[in-house]
């Protein structure tokens, strides 16, 4: 099937021609095949129609119990086409439980499972090769991707990643990918990447499998050899030309361009170009909605994947790029990729220099006509800036605030609430002399505020911060609203004035020491979290708002020696908080300070061997960008047995912050410790991840 379904279901259709009319078990199979890869390659309807043609006339020739997978796998074909699969299916169920049927044993699956738990696998995996021989001969689809998922799991606690990766695939079991691909990472050896990258090529071409195999492949993106990247890419062109029409699940198309996107900065020339031309002429590109509330979904992961290619194109070509990209913003935009379009046309400003920018900023920002929040928070990249007077951000700010302020509203009965500009969701609850409503929104006109805030005066920037401190403290505001407001108080700390520096520090300290309140009028995220709650609806946490408010307390500290020791003083505790999200956060701050105490050199030093690989990125990140800081001999022990240990772990992202950290301090690592630093420093540069060869060899090269 590595050129397509086509002529194996045809194979398949002319050996049901041959079968005699005296062999229609025979017939039924051959059927079912056909169907379940028509099925595997999102053909429902073709799928439909085999089993109609050929399947349903010969059912009088079968048992009661087979042909339960018959209806059981037309029920799940119906389901896709809208055909009303479910009264099949439940009427299956029915006829099940009358005659005590089921496609698979489970107390025997409850036996494996603890076998498992146990450690025994020599005893899980005969009894899950069994009931994956039970399913198989049912020939229930669903029984066997249970079957295969269970597989794949046992696989991967056996570190047979190979196996794990082909159950993973018939199951179409998605989640499991990353696992698999952190294994792989773990062994070192990239001949066995390649070796599983060729047979993901050769063995996932149904659209079902394909899109299971996009999530591995984007997984292994930074460790896949160079000399098969032009295959993968072929591969994925192959589909990501094609136009989704699945009704719902995982949209292969936009598989195929995420997928690209993760892959394509090794593509060669000749192959990005290729996948620029499938973009731009692939309908959801050129296509133009009739209404501003429709949306081609698969466009969005299109135009991501155009930054990472347009940077691999020659800067020659960049201007007919521009010119075809701009009509997305300009002529149809859609609200589900504007903010993305937008970061692709400043990619191609960058990318094709003066006469790019010129040529964009002439469509984008047209003399006499309103100018999009986005753009404004863009202008400069386009030379643009200037454009905007003090009067126009001014009123811009006006709008803002009162937005803002929005965010919370107790209306009496009778009136509206104020409408807001950017508002994504809102959440009311009614009361005898009124309602509540708390609105979740967007802030790009506050970041475009702050793009451009030294146009501000002092007193519209007091205006501004006081809404946000307010906002950010208001009891009834989602979680969400007031982390989002903190994030952009960080883009105005340098400008904060000074009569109201105190007065922010104050708040920011209370809410950094975890005085964030949470709403009566709704669920609290403790509940939300609560496993034996079905609703998962996220409107952030109070850790969450904690964080953004340590970080911005160090950044609104530069400069200032006594900001900076209460600042770290407050960090010491953070450091070692039983919440992996304040400990990341607490690193990501003390980033942020140049001078601090040796308790937060320690902090900072225990994060390298945190257990949450995020929060130790962070630690890795803090002790690279603050080369300042003085270690001393126990300091760089430690330092040094950390990078030993994540050196051997399979999070690729890790291992290259470690290599990162550890150039940055090459030049100050004690003589006595030099030849240990320089051995994690060749294994680095050896490493199978592209990413992290490159952070070791490109600041070599500098050097």
């Amino acid at each position: 099937m590595e050129q397509g379904s086509e002529g194996v279901t045809q194979s398949l259709q002319d050996s049901i021609g041959l079968v005699g009319g005296d062999h229609p078990r025979d017939a039924i199979a051959l059927a079912m095949l056909k169907a379940e890869l028509l099925h595997l390659d999102y053909a429902h309807g073709e799928a439909i129609a085999v089993m109609a043609e050929v399947v349903s006339p010969r059912l009088p020739v079968l048992t009661p119990k087979e042909r339960f997978a018959v209806e059981q796998n037309r029920s799940d074909l119906q389901l896709y086409v809208g055909e009303g699969g479910a009264d099949l299916f439940y009427n299956i169920v029915d006829q099940k439980r009358l005659v005590e049927f089921d496609w698979l044993d489970f107390r025997q699956l409850f036996s494996a499972k603890q076998g498992a738990e146990r450690g025994k696998h020599y005893e899980t995996l005969p009894i899950l090769w069994q009931q994956h021989r039970r399913a198989y001969l049912y020939n229930c689809w669903r029984a066997q991707q249970w079957t295969n998922q269970l597989l794949a799991n046992e696989c991967v606690a056996l570190k047979a990643w190979e196996d794990a990766l082909h159950h993973a695939i018939l199951a179409q079991h998605e989640d499991i990918m990353p696992l698999i691909a952190e294994g792989l990472f773990s062994t070192g050896n990239s001949e066995l990447i390649e070796k599983v990258v060729s047979r993901l090529l050769m063995t996932a071409n149904l659209r079902r499998h394909f899109i299971a195999a996009c999530r591995l492949l984007r997984a292994l993106a930074d460790a896949i050899p160079e000399g098969v990247l032009p295959a993968v890419g072929q591969w994925l062109l192959k589909r990501a030309g094609e136009i989704s029409t699945c009704r719902f699940g995982p949209n292969h198309v936009s598989e195929a361009w995420k997928t690209i996107a993760a892959v394509a900065q090794g593509f060669p020339v000749d192959l990005s170009r290729s996948a620029i031309d499938v973009a731009i002429s692939h309908p959801a590109w050129t296509t133009r909605l009739p209404t501003p509330n429709a949306v081609i979904l698969e466009r969005a992961e299109i135009v991501k994947a155009m930054v990472p290619l347009a940077w691999r194109v020659p800067r020659e070509e960049i201007p007919a790029l521009a010119t075809t990209t701009y009509p997305l913003l300009t002529d149809r935009p859609q609200v589900s990729d504007y903010d993305e379009v937008a970061n692709l046309l400043c990619h191609l400003a960058d990318r094709g220099g003066p006469s790019v920018r010129d040529q964009l900023a002439g469509v984008l920002y047209p003399p006499g006509r309103p100018v999009s929040r986005v753009l404004a928070q863009v202008a400069d990249q386009f030379g643009k800036g200037d454009v905007f007077d003090s009067a126009a951000f001014q009123k811009l700010a006006d709008q803002v605030v009162q937005e803002i302020r929005g965010q919370v509203q107790w209306i009496e009965t009778g009136q509206e609430a104020e409408p807001l500009a950017e508002q994504i969701m809102a959440f009311t609850s009614v009361k005898p002399a009124g309602k509540l409503q708390v609105a979740f929104v967007g802030l790009t006109g506050l970041h475009a505020l702050a793009r451009h805030r030294t146009k501000l005066d002092e007193a519209t920037r007091r205006k501004l911060l006081d809404a946000v401190l307010d906002m950010a403290q208001h009891r009834d505001n989602f979680c969400v609203n007031r982390q989002g407001l903190l994030h952009a108080l960080i883009d105005f700390a340098d400008l904060v004035p000074e009569t109201a520096r105190r007065t922010t520090e104050r708040v920011l300290v209370r809410i950094a020491r975890g005085q964030v309140d949470e709403s009566l009028e709704y669920a609290p995220s403790a509940q939300v979290d609560d496993p034996l709650n079905p609703n998962k609806y996220n409107l952030g946490r109070p850790d969450d708002v904690q964080a953004v408010a340590l970080v911005a307390i160090a950044v609104l500290a530069f400069g200032n020696a006594g900001a900076m020791k209460r600042a770290g003083q407050l960090l010491e505790d953070a450091l070692c908080d039983a919440r992996p999200a304040i400990r990341r956060a607490a690193y990501a701050a003390a980033r942020r300070l140049t001078r601090v105490s040796t308790g937060v050199i320690v902090g900072v030093l225990a994060g390298l061997r945190d257990p949450d690989p995020k929060v130790a990125i962070t630690a890795f990140a803090a002790l690279a960008d603050q080369t300042g800081w003085h270690l001393n001999r126990n300091h760089w022990r430690v330092f040094l047995m950390a990078a030993r240990l994540a050196q051997k772990t399979g999070d690729a992202n890790l291992r290259r912050h470690v290599a990162v950290a550890l150039v940055a301090w090459a030049a100050k690592c004690p003589r006595e410790l030099r030849g240990e630093h320089g051995q994690l420093l060749t294994a680095f540069a050896r490493d199978i991840c592209a990413s992290v060869r490159s952070a070791v060899n490109c600041s070599s090269d500098t050097d």
